[in-house]
């Protein structure tokens, strides 16, 4: 019983909690598709919605604001570094977790050590500016290749780890 009243507790402490975080979002949702007089009074009622409006309002933010823009900037650039890390982190990680040398072990750490140290922020700025690199999409793209690779290579090598050795074997005498 004592149990049930603990659940029924942390149940309510939950909901408690997601009305806190849910009814400012609804209250805004609710109010921008509304008119100016509508909206200015803050309420949670759907009284005072027009779909005309509610269509201008979203059509005026995006010519403002240039949300069309910064939407395709974002799409470049993560269809751009992700293939760049996918490419480059998958290549890495299969050598490193297939070859059995000593120097390849070293070279893993090295990689995993960049995962603990923070970026360089000034000189990998300053590095841009000479380049030319500076405010274009392969500056950035190269820049956030850079820092999420070590943490690919970690991911990918824990794959091609559960990849069976006998498998590339199998493929190179069917070949």
């Amino acid at each position: 019983m004592k149990k049930k009243w603990k659940s029924i507790a942390a149940e309510l402490v939950a909901l408690l909690v997601s009305a806190i975080f849910v009814v400012p979002i609804w209250m805004i949702f609710v109010n921008s598709l509304k008119d100016s007089k509508h909206a200015n009074q803050l309420s949670l009622s759907l009284a005072g919605v027009n779909l005309k409006q509610a269509a201008q309002n979203y059509a005026e933010v995006f010519r403002v604001s240039g949300l069309t823009k910064a939407y395709l900037n974002s799409t470049i650039i993560t269809v751009a570094y992700g293939a760049l890390i996918v490419l480059t982190a998958s290549m890495a990680a299969f050598i490193i977790q297939r070859r059995k040398q000593k120097w390849v072990g070293r070279v893993n750490s090295l990689i995993i050590l960049g995962m603990t140290m923070p970026g360089f922020t000034v000189p990998t700025y300053f590095l841009l500016r000479s380049l030319g690199l500076l405010h274009t999409y392969l500056g950035i793209c190269l820049v956030y290749t850079a820092s999420f690779f070590p943490l690919a290579v970690f991911i990918f090598t824990g794959y091609f780890r559960s990849i069976p050795d006998e498998l590339d074997e199998w493929v190179l005498l069917h070949l």
